[in-house]
């Protein structure tokens, strides 16, 4: 979003929540087993060692069971076999465009929402990639949860507030 307005000659904040860059990299994840693992350990409240092992054995079936169970009996009881499907899609995409991407310095401050909590394969200090790329500044903040859990209630109203909040402070064209 912010290379479009820049592209039309604006050049505005950005709010980044806990995303990895440039030397500060995730471990790399691939198929389906490890990506449900993956997830399991951000909302399930198991890691990512114990998910991995216990969905192994499971075909395509049986993984989505398992993992509609996991989610239906943590933070997003209202999961649908369908929203699952969409969401592993969505994860697949995003994983494979991260490793793709090549940001640019970007001329505005950058409003960097660091997780608290840190999870398993994510590397440790992923704001440092966007130190030298925020021409305008970086402003780091720690944010309550993991960097799943960060965007969801109660967190996300504190996000949302401090982000509405340092906004209307900042001027931009």
């Amino acid at each position: 979003m912010a290379r479009f307005y820049r592209e039309e000659g604006h050049v505005v904040p950005v709010a980044m929540f806990d995303s990895p860059g440039p030397g500060h990299m995730p471990e790399r994840i691939e198929g389906e087993v490890e990506i449900l693992a993956y997830v399991a350990q951000g909302y399930g409240g198991t890691t990512y060692e114990t998910a991995l092992a216990q969905l192994q054995p499971f075909d395509h079936e049986q993984r989505m069971v398992w993992m509609l169970d996991l989610l239906r009996h943590g933070p997003m009881e209202g999961t649908t076999r369908r929203d699952l499907e969409r969401q592993l899609t969505i994860f697949q995409r995003n994983l494979a465009n991260m490793w793709e991407w090549r940001p640019t310095p970007h001329a505005a401050r950058i409003f960097y929402y660091k997780a608290t909590q840190h999870s398993s394969l994510l590397a440790r200090t992923p704001e440092l990639a966007w130190i030298p790329l925020a021409g305008g500044g970086i402003e780091i903040v720690p944010s309550q949860g993991t960097h799943y859990t960060m965007t969801d209630a109660p967190h996300v109203n504190v996000l949302a507030s401090h982000l509405t909040r340092r906004l209307s402070e900042t001027p931009y064209p």
